[in-house]
């Protein structure tokens, strides 16, 4: 029998269009993302547990279902939803990324809930990996980052024999209640149609954006996520920052400059190409009222277009990526963007959320994402290094390309160092040729400073 956690507000609402457009998406084949914290010291399976107790008592959402009420339409509901499930293996160091996949690649029993899970990895007496994966409906990076704070911190007070509860949260609305009233009605319309058609003129001057070399064609139920980790000391981020500000530029700029380069020179092209990259955008802080450290799904996407080539400057093009996504943000796009969501819906109201209906809208969904590339960075991770009897050496984050991408790299960024991620479709992208485009990223990023 499934022990049922305590009685707290109830959620029950609509999903939203970009809720809905994760959870169908998902349907096809998995856009879980996965949060990754190494542990230095005492973790115990016990506190942990305790741990994820706290976490779920204070995030409404990690205490929901996904129940599908008619045709397309969903709608989240609390009540007879299990504690979150732990799992506990013994593995070397590395094997957390075997681990991690498996995560990424696995489904959510959506129908019962709820939808994050967790899984510590010991290394040993003294060192653990502890993963947690959330379906992305319910949440994004920065809300894994909020996630891993509240746990580690729930867990030092239980590990210390203190009281682990913390402050509860109320259920929140969705995004879209919060965005200014440009965004709807006519005015809204005419800047999706302005976005749009900005799209189709580039596209129509410079051609079809570029995407790697695809090693072998495959229906999107047929892929799965690989992730190949590569790591930059706080000494290498730190001469990246300052050389950054040299050059008029940002850490983000730089990351999403080498990705570029990396790509260009895996096709052995002689001429610039166009580049579309979707980069999530965090909401938080540009929403009416501002949402802080709660858990959801706060992102939209920005898009970069830029064209780089063989001999593309790496700084020029990074000046140019920062000013492009900056551009974007400031015309309000993001915003905008989920009007696209919105439209998909449509699709899900005439065709359903059945088989057949989910295998059309992520084909169409997956047509709109032109190019198949993104590129996630939540920045800095506000996380303290010391938790009394245990320390967090690295944190990072991937999820699944799912249908949408073919190659997408993860990056964070705590004290101690930055993860960097890339994620790349199997079989469209071999892990080979994944670890070839990463190493390659690196070289380029180091060999700039």
């Amino acid at each position: 029998m499934r022990k049922s956690i305590p009685v707290y507000p109830d959620v029950e609402r609509k999903l939203s269009p970009t809720e809905k457009f994760h959870w169908l998406i998902d349907k096809e084949n998995r856009i879980n993302f996965v949060m990754h914290a190494f542990i230095q010291g005492a973790l115990s399976e016990d506190t942990l547990r305790i741990a994820l107790k706290s976490v779920q008592a204070r995030h409404p959402l990690l205490r929901v279902r996904i129940e599908q009420a008619w045709w397309g339409n969903a709608r989240f509901r609390s009540g007879n939803v299990s504690c979150i499930p732990l799992r506990v293996v013994d593995a070397s160091d590395d094997d957390w990324v075997k681990e991690a996949e498996d995560e990424v690649n696995t489904i959510f029993p959506a129908k019962e809930g709820p939808l994050m899970r967790c899984v510590l990895i010991k290394h040993g007496k003294e060192r653990s990996t502890v993963l947690l994966t959330i379906h992305h409906s319910i949440g994004d990076g920065k809300s894994g980052a909020f996630l891993m704070h509240d746990l580690f911190r729930a867990a030092s007070l239980a590990q210390k024999g203190e009281d682990s509860s913390l402050p509860a949260m109320l259920p929140r609305k969705e995004m879209t209640a919060h965005f200014p009233p440009w965004t709807r009605g006519i005015s809204g319309r005419w800047r999706y149609i302005g976005f749009i058609l900005r799209i189709l003129i580039y596209v129509i001057r410079w051609g079809f954006p570029a995407i790697p070399k695809i090693d072998r064609r495959a229906p999107v139920r047929k892929r799965r996520a690989c992730i190949v980790a590569r790591m930059l000391d706080a000494r290498t981020v730190r001469k990246l920052h300052e050389r950054a500000r040299l050059e008029k530029t940002t850490l983000h700029g730089a990351l999403l400059a080498s990705q570029i380069l990396a790509i260009t020179s895996d096709m052995k092209s002689d001429k610039p190409l166009p580049f579309f990259i979707g980069s999530p955008v965090n909401l938080r802080s540009r929403l009416k009222p501002e949402i802080n450290d709660d858990m959801g799904l706060f992102v939209t996407i920005g898009i970069s277009i830029n064209r780089a080539g063989p001999y593309t400057d790496f700084w020029q093009l990074a000046r140019d990526v920062r000013q492009s996504l900056w551009d974007c943000v400031e015309r309000g796009d993001p915003f905008v963007y989920v009007m696209l969501h919105h439209d998909l819906s449509t699709i899900a109201s005439i065709f359903g959320a059945g088989r057949f209906g989910v295998r059309i809208y992520s084909y169409i969904a997956g047509k709109s994402h032109l190019g198949g590339l993104a590129f996630s960075n939540i920045g800095r991770v506000e996380i303290e290094a010391e938790y009394g009897p245990f320390t967090v050496e690295s944190l990072g984050f991937a999820a699944s390309g799912s249908g949408l991408c073919v190659l997408v790299p993860f990056v964070a960024t705590i004290e101690r160092q930055t993860t960097w991620n890339f994620v790349g479709m199997e079989p469209l992208i071999s892990r080979a040729h994944t670890e070839r485009i990463a190493d390659k990223a690196v070289e380029i990023l180091t060999g700039a400073i």
